[in-house]
């Protein structure tokens, strides 16, 4: 259970560096003025990583209370 548990400690931090440099992008391009094109595509991969993040919490929840 342990070594379950690091895994998914790892895995959240990951994602949120990942969530914390797209953050960081998006607002040095903001900056100097980016295409919409460009910014779509940052906020989608953006959007994607959050949702990967929600979607680890979720199940570890689930899984924590059926424990």
């Amino acid at each position: 259970m342990t070594r379950r548990r690091n895994r998914y400690q790892q895995e959240v931090e990951r994602l949120l560096d990942e969530i914390q440099q797209q953050v960081g992008e998006l607002r040095r391009l903001k900056t100097v003025g980016a295409t919409r094109r460009a910014l779509a595509d940052r906020k989608q991969r953006l959007r994607r990583t959050r949702e990967q993040l929600a979607q680890l919490t979720s199940i570890e929840a689930q899984a924590a209370q059926a424990a």
